[in-house]
């Protein structure tokens, strides 16, 4: 398992553990049993898209020029809004310098855009080229637009979480390209990178835009996906980009690509292309926007220029929310038609849904209530994450400043090794407290796994950590106040990447942050 799908997985067993023994906590403490009511309602989001011919952005429409059908049938919109990309920007905080935080997750920006690297089927001249246009395109963002930075180089890495950083976010590309192929790259099904891009991007609520800068397009990603064999099998994979509202924008990395050898077998996997072995390339791509309700970029020299134009407007599109009338479960593909009254527009949207059970009730929908046996309702409570930040600073440059609070020394380093001072930084009014004497006690589910390039498990530190506060000093804090403590980890020179999460024992509140590192050798006195 690879390294994002793995920290996923951790993930979701601490969020399991936590959430087991909070609703044993609440079992004991309510005497009434409750029944949760469960109803199969399918809520449809359809983020559509709407430009005139040179893909600028048709604004000011009305819910009444939106026409919805699902499987022939017209359906009626439960739910219509309009995204301007003009909403006021909530400026992140987090994720400058050796600053990591997962502030997106409770104030997204108006856009979340994603950069993915894929060198799986590029050369070390199409990625120093690639390189080139990314810095143009960085170095042209507004100052307050973020992004992030995965890349399939043998696996899917986080490089810079959504950050306005901009030099982070070159930092990271140049971390990953151009390199010559390795020998330990062994590339995962594009299938399994969706997986992963997927346990990544979820959390974060809106419509997600990944531009997934390949060579090739190896997703078998169709609008109507009924003309495979088995179409069924494929439902997972749509259940998911679904869920995540993660809309793919294919871009050719290679540029305009001149006709290859007939001859060549690689180039050629299509026989009746054989005057343009790109062209099947380049429909898999449109096919893979198309299905999501993005846009393919191919055959333009000038990426930086194209990709801006795209993230510049992608902030500005309709969601439409709907409930369909016949839901069977019965794993079949329904085929969503969007018309839009009012001029020759183009529109991009997702096609379709597979009727499985998946999304019955949407996350971001509103939360069902629980119906006691006295007839009284509770709403249930929403698992807002914790605002986690955390400063990652060499332990040697910590100790020269001043001696930090550490929760957990780490043991000599070894040969190879380095280490480094987690500052942590969080919320007090979302742990559990107790008095114990004069002193209140905060209880608290620290996670921290390392990882290496290669996705093997290096250290891992899980425990509940108690830290204590004098009763004197909470009286005098704000509602707001968070509280600071250190952890030492000694970790291997290269590239090395974290997964830290912290969680209230009692609700399993969960707050997580992942960081890439660059470890250097440590300099002799």
């Amino acid at each position: 398992m690879k390294w994002i799908a793995r920290c996923a997985v951790l993930g979701t067993l601490l969020v399991g553990m936590a959430s087991t023994r909070a609703a044993q906590s609440s079992a004991q403490q309510s005497p009434q049993s409750g029944y949760t009511l469960q109803a199969h309602v399918r809520e449809v989001i359809t983020d559509v898209t709407v430009t005139d011919r040179k893909g600028n952005p048709i604004h000011g429409l009305s819910a009444s020029a939106f026409h919805v059908i699902d499987n022939g049938v017209p359906q009626h919109l439960a739910t219509f809004e309009e995204h301007t990309g003009a909403e006021p920007v909530n400026l992140l905080q987090a994720s400058v310098g050796n600053a990591y935080s997962n502030e997106a997750v409770l104030h997204p920006p108006r856009a979340l855009n994603l950069i993915l690297i894929d060198t799986s089927w590029l050369g070390f001249l199409d990625q120093a080229y690639l390189n080139i246009q990314l810095e143009q395109f960085i170095k042209q963002l507004p100052s307050d637009e973020p992004f992030a930075v995965l890349a399939r180089r043998g696996h899917l890495t986080m490089y810079a979480n959504f950050t306005t950083d901009h030099q982070r976010l070159l930092d990271a590309i140049h971390a990953v390209i151009p390199r010559f192929p390795r020998l330990t790259d062994v590339y995962e099904n594009p299938s399994h990178v969706v997986d992963e891009l997927c346990d990544y991007l979820e959390p974060f609520p809106g419509r997600k835009n990944v531009f997934w800068f390949e060579g090739a397009a190896g997703l078998a990603l169709r609008p109507d996906p009924t003309s495979f064999a088995n179409y069924e099998d494929m439902s997972e994979l749509y259940d998911e980009l679904e869920s995540a509202r993660i809309a793919l924008y294919p871009v050719d990395a290679r540029g305009i690509v001149a006709p290859a050898d007939p001859a060549n077998p690689l180039m050629t996997r299509d026989p009746t292309l054989l005057d343009d072995p790109t062209m099947s390339e380049h429909l898999n791509m449109e096919d893979e926007a198309d299905a999501t309700g993005g846009h393919a970029v191919i055959s333009q020299n000038d990426i930086a220029i194209a990709v801006k134009h795209l993230a510049d407007n992608d902030a500005s599109f309709y969601t439409l929310t709907y409930s369909p009338q016949e839901v069977r479960l019965d794993n079949r593909w329904h085929k969503i038609k969007v018309e839009v009254d009012g001029g020759d527009y183009q529109i991009s949207y997702r096609h379709g849904y597979f009727d499985d059970g998946s999304n019955l009730s949407h996350s971001e929908g509103p939360a069902r209530q629980r119906l006691l046996q006295d007839g009284s309702t509770v709403s249930p409570v929403r698992m807002v994450p914790i605002a986690l930040q955390i400063r990652v600073t060499p332990s040697q440059q910590v100790a020269a400043l001043s001696p930090p609070v550490v929760i957990q020394p780490t043991a000599p380093t070894k040969k190879g090794e380095r280490s480094y001072n987690l500052h942590y930084s969080v919320p007090l009014d979302v742990f559990p407290q107790r008095t114990v004497g004069t002193d209140n006690q905060l209880l608290l589910g620290l996670g921290v796994f390392a990882f290496d390039q290669h996705g093997r498990s290096i250290s891992r530190f899980v425990n509940t950590v108690t830290l204590s506060i004098s009763q004197e000093h909470m009286m005098s804090t704000p509602a707001d106040a968070r509280i600071g403590f250190d952890q030492q980890i000694n970790l291997p020179t290269g590239e090395d990447f974290l997964y830290v999460a912290v969680w209230n024992p009692a609700t399993g509140r969960f707050g997580t942050v992942q960081i890439p590192l660059a470890v250097e050798k440590a300099h002799k006195r």
